[in-house]
């Protein structure tokens, strides 16, 4: 893997746009974050920066981060060790100035919670709310309303805990086309 003065930040991975992503921190600290990229198809590596220089923006030694996927597009969650919870987007995969942050969650919106305990799992259809879970306790989901910054717990009528994980997925790591027929099979009757 050509990656340098690197060292897995996590053992996530997420799967998006035909490529694994994870996280990369630096060994020596005055190097930024990066994304490491291993597209399937070709084999091919590739890497790109986080949104911003997160050490120098957030003032922190060791932020707390992880990857996911969410409407469509690769998402970097960023913990600020209790103080906030920002959520950035890349618009644009592999366009590095298309990163955007969606929102953040200041600790004062939810008092009776650690901000760092949230995951977003999808996006509403009209993209004004977000469905969240805590990444600890994954049978507790709420919608965050990204006008409003107001929270709305989803209760599941006759369901106490209705999951014990909560994971969201649209790709498939499985290659179809030597499966798939050329010519369309009989129909039965």
């Amino acid at each position: 893997m050509p990656c340098n003065n690197f060292d897995f930040h996590s053992d996530y991975i997420v799967f998006f746009n035909g490529a694994l992503n994870w996280l990369m921190h630096p060994v020596l600290d005055e190097t930024p974050h990066i994304i490491q990229t291993l597209t399937l198809a070709s084999e091919e590596y590739c890497q790109f920066s986080t949104p911003v220089d997160l050490d120098d923006v957030y003032n922190m030694h060791t932020p707390t981060l992880s990857l996911e996927v969410l409407g469509g597009c690769l998402c970097l969650c960023v913990d600020r060790s209790g103080a906030a919870h920002d959520v950035w987007v890349m618009k644009e995969y592999g366009m590095t100035e298309s990163w955007t942050l969606l929102f953040s969650i200041e600790p004062e919106a939810v008092p009776w919670v650690n901000v760092q305990s949230f995951k977003p799992l999808v996006l509403s259809k009209n993209g004004e709310m977000v469905l969240l879970t805590y990444k600890y306790h994954n049978s507790v989901f709420f919608w965050y309303d990204l006008k409003k910054k107001s929270f709305k717990q989803v209760q599941f009528r006759g369901h106490p805990h209705v999951s014990k994980v909560a994971v969201s997925g649209v790709g498939s790591l499985c290659l179809l086309d030597p499966v798939i027929s050329k010519s369309p099979l009989p129909l039965r009757s």
